[in-house]
């Protein structure tokens, strides 16, 4: 049986992919991480409605996050997401389909970020995201 309250308010899905969204936006939904998932193919239309959502209050919010996208990649959303208030209870997790090392080792080391998946997302990330909650 399913805990009745998900860990997330919000899940963010950023990927300018939108067979991917789909793709996450499933595994979200059978996952119970959270009752509202919002998709976006274009980062900056992300980051106004985060914004957004963060003015009305302090939700508890997970963002998955592509790297490489065309109108602004992942790391440049980081930066603009450091200058926002309330993002005390944002997490972020890189999601990406690169191999390139340097990119790999930016998102493991980034201050906003979580860590990095491979795309796309497994049921098995779902699960070690979800357990990487319960033991904070």
């Amino acid at each position: 049986m399913q805990d009745c309250n998900p860990p997330y308010d919000i899940v963010f899905v950023v990927d300018d992919d939108l067979t991917v969204n789909f793709i996450h936006k499933s595994l979200i939904k059978k996952s119970f991480l959270t009752d509202d998932i919002r998709c976006f193919t274009n980062p900056i239309e992300a980051l106004n409605d985060l914004r957004e959502t963060l003015l009305k209050g302090k939700p508890n919010i997970l963002i998955l996050l592509d790297i490489n996208m065309p109108e602004l990649d992942g790391f440049e959303f980081l930066d603009r997401l450091n200058h926002f208030r309330g993002t005390e209870t944002v997490e972020t997790m890189m999601v990406t389909s690169s191999i390139d090392s340097s990119d790999l080792k930016r998102a493991m080391n980034h201050p906003l970020a979580l860590g990095c998946i491979s795309k796309p997302l497994r049921m098995a990330d779902i699960s070690i995201l979800k357990k990487n909650l319960t033991e904070v």
